[in-house]
């Protein structure tokens, strides 16, 4: 994708989420919504999504592409074909962050 397109599908990625943000209680606006007791259509909205597009871009952002693509590869043949949980996510603390010790994270 061309970059210009890519910012383009980025801000208006944005300004759903802002939208829809508006439109759900902070209860549904995690990005892990507790779906007891409701039909699964029911909890489905976009923001689990844009904001998943956005915590990427800024990995993407933080570590450089080439890096962040190395990253990719690994992560996607270490899950192929399976369904991942959140936690499933911090594969991302040992193996990104790894590729770059000195770099400063937070604990939180």
């Amino acid at each position: 994708m061309a970059p210009g397109a890519r910012r383009m599908e980025a801000s208006l990625g944005y300004q759903d989420l802002l939208e829809e943000l508006q439109s759900h209680t902070p209860a549904d606006q995690v990005l892990h919504v507790n779906l007891t007791g409701t039909r699964s259509d029911d909890g489905a909205t976009q923001i689990p999504y844009e904001k998943g597009a956005l915590f990427l871009r800024q990995i993407e952002s933080a570590f450089g592409r080439q890096r962040f693509d190395a990253y990719l590869k690994t992560y996607f043949d270490h899950f192929a074909f399976q369904s991942i949980t959140t936690a499933s996510l911090w594969i991302l603390r040992t193996n990104l962050l790894a590729l770059d010790p000195g770099r400063p994270t937070r604990s939180t």
